[in-house]
């Protein structure tokens, strides 16, 4: 059995690298940048900063329409270190995908990819709800981008003080049977799956470095490829295009 603290919030997964000393090692190759543990740290707290200064809360959704690149683990433990629940989504899908994900979520937020922008841009067209739109990888006059937000955060920034059963992050079903459900992941959920299955099964260590053909948006690619070897204090290859 997986003990937990009844205090617990995900992004601690980052914190328990530099506490081993990992934070010079290199936690994500992307083509030729390479993000430490301790840089990686760094970014995950000045986007939590970032998204409160937004005004986002404590349990607000957040839309990631984003690559496989270094901006996604920094938006979704970002958003988990403030509470917020980041809401990864397929970015290929169209644009009426798109808009059912921010209606069905009422996402306050999204990060999406420059690659997707135009595609966000016809999702959001007579809109109701105000959402403040994020760009990766790229910028676009009219929307923040997220660069810039990072240079304005500090590099410091406590967890939550969340339960162990909050939630956490949204995965959606593929859809085959209708709209794609949101299913509901908690603050526990990724401990308990690296505890088991990343220990058990994929016996995961330290010296190993991983790349996922499943996206990171994608409930496999997400453990395979994010936090199964955050946990381990492994290294991951992320590629952008498709696999």
């Amino acid at each position: 059995m997986v003990s937990v603290p009844e205090r617990y919030n995900a992004s601690l997964l980052i914190d328990r690298n530099l506490e081993a000393g990992r934070g010079d090692k290199v936690a994500i190759f992307f083509g030729d940048e390479r993000v430490t543990y301790r840089e990686l740290a760094r970014r995950v707290n000045r986007f939590g900063h970032a998204l409160k200064s937004l005004g986002v809360r404590r349990e607000e959704r957040v839309v990631l329409a984003l690559n496989d690149s270094p901006a996604f683990p920094v938006v979704f433990f970002g958003a988990i270190r403030i509470g917020a629940v980041p809401v990864p989504v397929n970015a290929l899908l169209k644009w009426e995908d798109q808009r059912f994900f921010l209606t069905d979520s009422y996402a306050r937020a999204i990060v999406v990819d420059l690659d997707h922008y135009e595609k966000l841009q016809k999702a959001l067209e007579g809109y109701p709800e105000k959402v403040e739109v994020i760009v990766a990888n790229g910028s676009v006059p009219g929307t923040k981008a997220f660069d810039d937000l990072l240079k304005s955060g500090k590099d410091e920034l406590s967890p939550a003080d969340t339960h162990r059963d909050d939630m956490a992050f949204w995965l959606y079903s593929s859809g085959s049977t209708g709209n794609p459900k949101g299913a509901v992941h908690l603050q526990h959920d990724i401990l308990v799956t690296c505890e088991t299955y990343a220990r058990n099964i994929l016996n995961i260590q330290e010296k190993d470095v991983t790349f996922s053909s499943s996206k990171l948006f994608h409930a496999y690619g997400l453990g395979n490829n994010m936090y199964f070897p955050y946990w381990a204090g492994a290294s991951t290859v992320l590629y952008p295009g498709r696999p």
